[in-house]
């Protein structure tokens, strides 16, 4: 009687099985790490577009005018502004800054300068950049203060209209301290719901 057992054959074709279903196993993981990998870098990227946008959003909702009889409290055209905010980041009151799409080392780059400082943001993909100013009949306008109403001083909102390798998007602004907007323009700034 012979004793019951694998014979050679059975064990190399259990081990080629095995050795089989760990190489798919291990080319799985991979590419779910590789997945895992690609979503928490959109996940950052989203993350700090996000509060690149917000960052916009309040130091042009502080904007305020100048003491009268100074220079304009709010100037700006289609690559860049600059005004007076009670909400600047580095001193965290009132100070003079601006927002400019420039051209730095062949990439154009959204900048944001305060005291004679600097920041860089959407640096990486940013093709196109372009402001817009809101004024009190709901019109847009390439460039601030308009010559044609002196004494609007503020713009109603402010649009930076973005074009990235992604595809385009626009931030949307309301000047805190210029009056009121209409109700249906008040709420698609608020709602940056792109019905503009």
């Amino acid at each position: 009687m012979r004793a019951r057992g694998f014979s050679l054959l059975e064990a190399m074709v259990t081990l080629v099985v095995l050795a089989l279903v760990a190489t798919l196993l291990m080319q799985s993981l991979a590419h779910v790490l590789s997945l895992r990998e690609r979503l928490l870098r959109h996940e950052r990227d989203a993350r700090v577009q996000a509060l690149h946008e917000q960052w916009f959003r309040d130091s042009v909702a502080a904007a305020v005018a100048d003491l009268a009889g100074e220079r304009p409290a709010f100037v700006g055209d289609a690559t860049g502004m600059a005004f007076l905010s009670l909400d600047a980041l580095r001193s965290g009151s009132a100070a003079t800054v601006a927002w400019r799409v420039e051209e730095i080392d062949d990439r154009r780059k959204l900048v944001y300068v305060e005291g004679g400082e600097q920041w860089m943001l959407l640096g990486d993909g940013l093709r196109a950049g372009r402001f817009a100013y809101l004024d009190a009949g709901g019109h847009w306008h390439d460039a601030w203060p308009l010559e044609e109403r002196p004494d609007e001083v503020l713009p109603r909102a402010v649009r930076l209209d973005i074009e990235e390798a992604d595809g385009t998007r626009d931030w949307r602004a309301h000047v805190g301290a210029a009056p009121g907007l209409p109700p249906v323009l008040a709420n698609r700034v608020r709602n940056f719901d792109g019905a503009f």
